[in-house]
């Protein structure tokens, strides 16, 4: 019994090949098993589980992960170049919210 969780190799994968999975498989001992997998990378993964050789439900399963919880020191802050102004004046900026593996926030914050 095996397990195998990969970046896809479409669009939806681009910029994530440095991306780290771990992947564990728990044997219940009653021809039950759990598979435990965690990414450093949102984005959608192909996880491919087989046994002698050949794929579970004969296709790889499509798996979301999503960026986690917004951290101050892993955000940034955009457009600084305009930061000076008159007493009185507005300065916008932005700021793009990261989560701890810098994995942008897409909503939220």
């Amino acid at each position: 019994f095996d397990a195998r969780v990969d970046t896809l190799s479409d669009a939806h994968a681009r910029g994530r090949g440095d991306a780290r999975v771990e992947c564990d498989v728990l044997d219940h001992g009653t021809g039950a098993y759990s598979v435990r997998y965690s990414a450093d990378r949102a984005g959608a993964y192909d996880a491919t589980v087989t046994l002698d050789g050949l794929i579970v439900g004969g296709e790889p399963m499509l798996c979301l992960v999503v960026s986690s919880a917004t951290l101050p020191y892993s955000s940034t802050v955009e457009e600084l170049a305009n930061l000076r102004a008159a007493a009185g004046e507005h300065v916008v900026f932005s700021i793009k919210a990261r989560d701890a593996n810098g994995n942008q926030r897409e909503t939220g914050g």
